[in-house]
């Protein structure tokens, strides 16, 4: 396995192992603990950057800029930029190729809502643990910890992940910005790409700003 995929599964593990602190599937500092240095036995050698990420959260704001730096046009190639979106009415903030600042050279490729592109995102980040099989590798090797009635709560957790049925994953921004190269729009598909070269496609869903339903 090349260092950069290593680095990509390693990412992932590390979602699931916060998402799970966070939604108290791992609940005492034993359980911790013992997670915490699976993951590092496993992922060998340790990365370097493991510890100014222990306490370097991302806000959501934060995670959405970064995220929408790395957005670009699978017509034209130009980025995209933000800019607002009939806001004297909604005051919505919408990613847009910047063609459409051309004068007659706007390529016509999709908009993004702003508050929509963490869940993509997120939705994205599920995608990459089933195809990596980041969450299998991830409960082989924590599975010494756990008691028959705990492996049943880590199993249905996991579970959820795999079958899409996790609707968030509070903490995937923390690890997805590292990972992540460049996101290609090209109509109503996303093709992110990460910084091992692989890459996952998602379709943009239909989506109204939270303001304007009704």
């Amino acid at each position: 396995m090349s260092s950069m995929s290593n680095e990509v599964d390693y990412r992932l593990a590390r979602i699931i192992f916060a998402d799970m602190c966070e939604k108290r599937v791992i609940r005492t500092k034993k359980e911790t603990g013992i997670v915490q240095a699976a993951l590092l036995e496993r992922y060998d050698p340790p990365f370097a950057f493991l510890e100014s990420d222990t306490h370097s959260a991302l806000s959501e704001d934060d995670f959405t800029r970064l995220m929408g730096a790395k957005l670009v046009c699978g017509r034209c190639g130009r980025n995209y930029g933000v800019r607002p979106w009939h806001s004297t009415t909604y005051n919505d903030r919408v990613y847009e190729c910047r063609s459409k600042s051309v004068k007659k050279s706007f390529c016509g490729n999709s908009h993004i809502y702003e508050e929509f592109l963490p869940e993509i995102i997120k939705s994205v980040a599920r995608q990459m643990m089933k195809k990596r099989h980041s969450v299998e590798q991830f409960i082989m090797n924590t599975h010494q910890i756990y008691d028959n009635d705990k492996l049943a709560e880590v199993h249905r957790y996991l579970g959820l992940v795999l079958s899409d049925g996790l609707s968030d994953l509070t903490t995937a921004r923390d690890g997805l910005h590292y990972i992540i190269s460049g996101i290609v729009v090209l109509d109503d598909v996303l093709e992110v790409k990460l910084v091992d070269e692989t890459s996952v496609t998602c379709e943009i869903p239909e989506y109204k700003p939270r303001r304007n339903r009704k």
